[in-house]
């Protein structure tokens, strides 16, 4: 087989087009998380400023104490709101690809219903989807740290490490959504288990997702790159603006790009390295070998074939109905 056979860009394109209603509802709850965090800040800040003020050193440790404290209570509620409204959302996404990747049904007008109700057939309780969630954080945390420790034993240049350490990064980024996507495969198996076997095919076929998440990180921060530099030099005449107005324009062209990127364009990397990975994966297994690897080498896949360590996470981490 040649490389054509292993690289699937064209059909995360079609994937891509064909579910465009819930990549719009992702652009749209991201766009409106954005809104909410400007006014929320805007306002507690400008409140905290009005009331308390910097006069003195009192009232200067009060505001900071206090934008502190709106700053920990936000972060908190983003990560609420991130973890049910968004994360569930991007679920029913992955169910309607895996779909579609599996039986070569195509998602109707009624795609985001469909996705829900298959979310709801998979997950009677979403406590296990917030585990395998937590488990997977932590086996990404190993790897880009053992990353890093290798790139300084091989005495190779901090650049260099970066863009390894940056494609990796992208390969490991959607494991969680790779992962899911298999568990939604699995219709009548147990979820912890079928995380523990995605996780093995996963390592298993390594090569292929980071070949993959080579040529996006190529093309997609390349052009980000390209698109950003352009717009930032040639899209107004910058030489002409003075210090406050370069200032704003820097600032809003560093936020359009990652607008742009976290709405339109992680998406598509996302069902790119779904796609890979479900297609590699066919007809596959999980082998002893690599589990035994993962076991050894990851406290995390050790966490997730402990049944005590499982059972610690679901009473810590389980959500409110």
């Amino acid at each position: 087989m040649g490389i054509t056979e292993h690289i699937h860009l064209k059909d995360a394109a079609k994937i891509y087009i064909l579910t465009w209603q819930f990549i719009l509802v992702r652009f749209v709850l991201m766009l409106v998380t954005i809104g909410i965090s400007i006014l929320y800040f805007s306002s507690a800040f400008g409140i905290v400023l009005s009331r308390i003020g910097v006069e003195n050193l009192v009232n200067a440790v009060l505001s900071i104490g206090a934008m502190s404290g709106a700053t920990y209570f936000y972060w908190h509620a983003y990560k609420l709101f991130s973890n049910y409204v968004m994360y569930l959302v991007k679920g029913a996404h992955i169910a309607v690809i895996t779909e579609y990747i599996q039986k070569n049904k195509k998602p109707g007008w009624k795609q985001l219903i469909n996705g829900f109700n298959m979310m709801k057939d998979k997950f009677l309780s979403i406590s296990v989807l917030f585990v395998v969630h937590t488990i997977l954080e932590t086996v990404l945390k190993e790897v880009h740290t053992r990353l890093m420790k290798l790139g300084e034993w091989a005495k190779l240049p901090k650049a260099l490490t970066y863009i390894l350490s940056g494609t990796i990064n992208t390969a490991i980024a959607f494991i969680d959504e790779a992962i899911l996507a298999y568990m939604f495969t699995r219709k009548n198996e147990d979820a912890l288990k079928s995380a523990k076997d995605g996780l093995i095919l996963y390592v298993k076929n390594w090569l292929w997702i980071l070949v993959a998440a080579a040529i996006l990180s190529i093309v997609v921060y390349g052009a980000m790159a390209f698109g950003g530099i352009y717009i930032y030099f040639e899209g107004i005449p910058f030489s002409s603006l003075n210090l406050i107005l370069q200032s704003i324009y820097s600032v809003l062209t560093v936020g359009i790009v990652i607008i742009l990127y976290s709405g339109l364009v992680q998406p598509f990397m996302e069902i790119a390295i779904i796609v890979t990975y479900l297609k590699e994966i066919k007809g596959q297994s999980p082998d002893l070998g690599t589990f035994d690897w993962l076991k050894s080498n990851s406290k995390g896949f050790r966490d997730l074939v402990s049944a005590k360590a499982v059972e610690h996470l679901m009473g810590s981490k389980k959500p409110s109905p």
